[in-house]
């Protein structure tokens, strides 16, 4: 549901915002009036939500937010006549550009412009998701037991309010990920219920209830990890459709023209590629948890294949010998093909080799640290 979707991001938003300016909210305030309406009671939930955050990670985590529902709601619509001086803008250039053929720099700003009256790019709103995944990751083994805790009902888990960011949902490209949110689901849902102590109590087998409690208190220890390595199989998710999107859509633009595919190759650079770099040097910064630095890791060719796309892409802006022999759309081009060349001889590594390590971790969060943190649980080591 669209409307339930904005709702729970404005809600987001707002509690970002009032952590960062307010700080805390406070538990049990007295001074808070009992009958509050339902908007202010969803308002103050999900600002108690974000408490333990300091100013600083609370700021960053807003601007991030922000910046995530501008890329899927977008900004607000230009005025028509704005939308018309903007084609008028883009033929003039065209068409001035005609006659500067040789002017390389006029040809790049004619591009510039142009991409600015063009079609958001296939996957924004994925790339937009992975610093909030990032930050939801570093969610240590006690937050996310006093988060379980504090969960009054599996209904109200947070996986269960997610949804497909790459692919409208109920769609065959939505499917890996739809599959990904259920199965996670399903984890939170049984450590909800565990935590919730839902044995019934009785004057009978007592020992045996106890002994059954004790160790069905260790469960979302247990699930802690394989929460983890979910999210992180997700944000692999969203940068292998990001990665192949990419491809099809340079492609397609380079055979078919950018009228018919209503985009441009700057613009996927910048829509796609530039923030893509930037994801990917974020995951192995060194406020990471480990499980995003290894994501990292095993996404570096992505990151090499893009740097080294980039340079070809401003290569010839910068080197002047170049810049003379070749004009800027044929930077473009050779960009271009580099990248959708490298694609195909690495194919077998996106399309084999990332979905088997993703198969590996899933395997080694159930059978080797699931075990390993609940032993830690019963032992009571924090």
């Amino acid at each position: 549901d669209l409307t339930e979707n904005q709702n729970r991001d404005r809600l987001e938003l707002y509690a970002w915002h009032k952590q960062a300016v307010s700080g805390d909210a406070p538990l049990n305030d007295p001074n808070l009036p009992h009958t509050l309406s339902v908007l202010e009671k969803a308002k103050l939930e999900a600002w108690k939500r974000k408490r333990g955050n300091n100013q600083e990670t609370a700021m960053k985590s807003y601007l991030n937010e922000a910046s995530r529902q501008s890329k899927i709601y977008g900004t607000p619509h230009p005025h028509p006549h704005d939308s018309q001086y903007c084609h008028r803008e883009s033929s003039n250039h065209n068409d001035s550009s005609d006659t500067h053929t040789r002017n390389n720099n006029h040809m790049d700003d004619n591009d510039n412009h142009s991409s600015s009256c063009e079609s958001p790019s296939l996957t924004p709103r994925g790339l937009a998701a992975i610093p909030l995944l990032c930050a939801a990751a570093s969610e240590t083994r006690p937050l996310y037991l006093a988060r379980m805790r504090s969960t009054q009902s599996p209904s109200n888990g947070w996986w269960r309010r997610q949804e497909p960011l790459c692919a409208d949902a109920n769609t065959y490209l939505a499917i890996p990920e739809s599959l990904l949110i259920q199965f996670a689901t399903h984890v939170e849902w049984l450590a909800i219920y565990t935590t919730s102590n839902h044995t019934p109590t009785t004057h009978t087998h007592t020992q045996t209830q106890t002994i059954t409690r004790y160790f069905t208190s260790s469960i979302p220890s247990f699930l802690w990890p394989l929460h983890n390595i979910l999210l992180v199989t997700w944000m692999l998710i969203l940068f292998l459709y990001t990665f192949l999107a990419s491809n099809l859509l340079a492609l397609q633009t380079l055979l078919l023209g950018r009228k018919r595919t209503n985009t441009s190759i700057h613009h996927i650079y910048q829509e796609e590629l530039l923030p893509s770099q930037k994801a990917l040097l974020s995951l192995t910064q060194s406020h990471q948890f480990l499980s995003v630095k290894l994501l990292g890791l095993v996404l570096y060719p992505l990151l090499y294949l893009l740097n080294i796309t980039l340079f070809l892409k401003h290569n010839n802006h910068h080197h002047h010998i170049m810049s003379s022999i070749l004009p800027a759309s044929s930077s473009q081009i050779i960009a271009v093909l580099t990248y959708n060349i490298a694609f195909a001889l690495t194919w077998w590594y996106w399309i084999l080799v990332l979905p088997w390590f993703a198969f590996l971790a899933i395997f080694g969060a159930i059978f080797c640290l699931g075990p390993c943190y609940a032993l830690i649980d019963l032992a009571g080591i924090e």
